[in-house]
């Protein structure tokens, strides 16, 4: 299928992430406001939890330990090759950068960045 047919009808959000190899929860629904940018080599644990406004980069991984599976806010932002992995709660509003490595949870208005996973700075919001 190319581009202008998948574009053309109405489909699922999973027929769309087939599409792109991006391997995703069955259980997955049409997220109101779900964004993939560069889709490519995305994981998503199938048990996850996912809030609306969410955007994902490629080459993320939302993976499973031993202490469970994360669950994530609404308005949530995933940069490039970020892990969110176990057991973990990121609050609303959070914007988590490139090549984090998520393993703690993350307040609401939190910023995560680098591969240290420690919360840089709360955002302000007026």
């Amino acid at each position: 299928m190319d581009e202008a047919t998948l574009f053309d009808r109405k489909i699922s959000v999973q027929q769309v992430l087939r599409k792109m190899w991006v391997r995703y929860s069955k259980s997955l629904n049409d997220w109101g406001g779900f964004k993939i940018l560069h889709g490519w080599g995305i994981v998503i644990n199938s048990k996850s939890v996912i809030g609306e406004n969410f955007t994902i980069v490629s080459g993320t991984v939302i993976g499973a330990t031993k202490t469970g599976q994360p669950v994530i806010g609404n308005n949530v932002s995933v940069g490039a090759h970020a892990l969110l992995l176990g057991g973990i709660v990121i609050g609303d509003n959070v914007d988590i950068g490139a090549g984090a490595i998520v393993t703690h949870d993350i307040p609401t208005n939190g910023v995560v960045y680098s591969d240290a996973s420690s919360i840089r700075r709360i955002k302000e919001i007026k």
